[in-house]
């Protein structure tokens, strides 16, 4: 049997924690997209979704925007594995990995007690002029500035306002090759996530569920699957 190429240097995922499974709260179609050595390896499955896969999977909507080194905004919609982004610092990263899950109200109800919002709007010049140059809309549990915050934590019912759309809504994550370099969204620096970095923190329950889409497919456990 063939061996899958080695991964990229910037992937690490540690043991699972041990401490007990929980009932999955909601089921969705959860995509993600991988570079497997010259190829894309795309991966499409109906999971249970717990609160945390959010973070994995659910960061940015659709039509969000990134700068890249060519001047010129790219959607997150159209980012793909080896896409190049511009960084904060003026670098430029590439994309390793890509998560999407369509999140509707359904789900929302289930996943979200009440009073809690899925979604949350940033609005335009909230951190400083054209930071964000316009309305940036995230997942509740996106991470948010250096201090890594869950963006329900940012609401202030002013200029961060909490959202619950009235449909479906797709949402987006991202992992480059620099764990940690901040990306630039619609003008506002977000900070990059380290899917590896989350998953060792996380459960058996949500490290088993990760497995299928990390760039070692379904090859059983998660030690030494490197995912930046």
């Amino acid at each position: 049997m063939a061996q899958l190429p080695p991964m990229p240097a910037a992937f690490t995922a540690a043991s699972p924690a041990s401490s007990g499974l929980r009932a999955a709260l909601a089921q969705a179609r959860v995509e993600s997209c991988c570079r497997v050595g010259d190829a894309l390896r795309r991966t499409s499955r109906t999971i249970p979704v717990v609160p945390e896969l959010l973070t994995a999977f659910a960061a940015y909507s659709h039509g969000t925007e990134f700068a890249t080194p060519a001047g010129p905004c790219v959607a997150v919609e159209d980012v793909e594995p080896g896409t190049e982004l511009r960084a904060m610092d003026g670098s430029v990263i590439q994309v390793l990995w890509v998560g999407m899950l369509d999140l509707t109200p359904q789900m929302a109800s289930r996943l979200f007690t009440e009073g809690n919002a899925p979604l949350v709007r940033i609005l335009p010049d909230r951190y400083g002029y054209a930071r964000p140059s316009r309305d940036l809309i995230l997942g509740a549990r996106a991470q948010v500035g250096q201090s890594k915050q869950f963006a329900f934590e940012c609401v202030d019912g002013e200029q961060v306002l909490p959202v619950t759309p009235p449909g479906p809504v797709r949402l987006f994550q991202l992992v480059c090759d620099r764990p940690g370099a901040e990306l630039i969204a619609n003008g506002l620096g977000v900070p990059g996530f380290t899917l590896g970095g989350w998953l060792e923190q996380q459960d058996p329950l949500v490290q088993g569920i990760m497995q299928s889409f990390l760039p070692g497919g379904n090859r059983p456990g998660i030690n030494g699957v490197r995912v930046a």
